[in-house]
Formats: structure tokens, C-alpha cells, sequence
């Protein structure tokens, strides 16, 4: 597939933990009180859009990315102890440990699509793009 130092176009799945979790509730429906469409539609709107966000997220875990891609979530997720830093110094890490020269725009690409897949927190906006949170947890902590 293009071998270990090259920026193969060769394409692979991701694998990432899933980190699906909703918080949906369901209470027990008195069925001698009715139907109460206001009640129940909240009930199925919440039900619909977290079914809907679990369903767009598992197609992007599905779909392909560059293996040079998946070389740069392995390093951030195990290499790298920064819970955060500026887009500028991981380009600059990735270089020196994976020998890959993504140009910033390229850098700013791969890490949109690990934001999708939830494996960091990136959002590629003016006043946003400049650093991405590649350990969430340790921020909590």
C-alpha cells in the first residue's frame, strides 16, 4: 500500500473506540391517560435525532481515509502526552515523527475528519483553527 514513509493514497477504516453514549429516558405511557401528542412527539424527536447522529457517525467510521490519515490519529492518540496544541506544532511533530509533510491546509483537512469521527476537537473556523484538543478527558480532568 505505498509503504511506511510514503503519503500513500492507499485507503483504510479507522478504527476508533466508539464513544456513542445518549442519555434518552423512557418513561412508563399511561395508556388511561391518552395520547398526549405533545408529550410523546418530544419523546420521538429526541429518540429520532440521537438514532439519526449514531447512524451519520457510524458511516463515517465506515468510511475510508488515507493511511498517512490514520498514521497521524495513532500518533495523536498514542504517541503525543499534550492534551491540546496549536495546529502549527502538531504539523511540526508529525513531520519529524512520521516524516509526513502535510501542508497546513492538509493538516487542517485530516484533523476536520478526526473532529467527525470524535477523536479530537478541531473546528476549522476563524478564531477556532488554530489549535486543536487532541485529549478532551485530560481537559475535564
Amino acid at each position: 500500500f505505498g509503504g511506511e514513509s510514503s503519503n500513500a493514497l492507499s485507503l483504510c477504516p479507522l478504527e476508533l473506540e466508539s464513544k456513542h453514549a445518549s442519555n434518552l429516558s423512557f418513561f412508563p405511557v399511561n395508556v388511561k391517560g391518552g395520547h398526549h401528542p405533545h408529550r410523546d412527539a418530544g419523546v420521538l424527536m429526541k429518540l429520532r435525532s440521537t438514532l439519526k447522529a449514531v447512524m451519520l457517525t457510524q458511516l463515517a467510521e465506515e468510511e475510508p481515509v488515507p493511511v498517512a490519515w490514520a498514521r497521524v490519529c495513532d500518533y495523536c492518540n498514542s504517541e503525543l502526552k499534550e492534551a491540546w496544541m496549536t495546529v502549527k506544532d502538531l504539523r511540526l511533530k508529525v513531520k519529524a515523527a512520521l516524516k509526513l509533510d502535510f501542508s497546513e491546509k492538509h493538516l487542517r483537512a485530516v484533523l476536520s475528519k478526526l473532529n467527525q469521527l470524535g477523536s479530537c476537537v478541531y473546528h476549522d473556523e476563524e478564531h477556532l483553527n488554530s489549535r486543536v484538543v487532541l485529549k478532551p478527558r485530560l481537559m475535564l480532568e
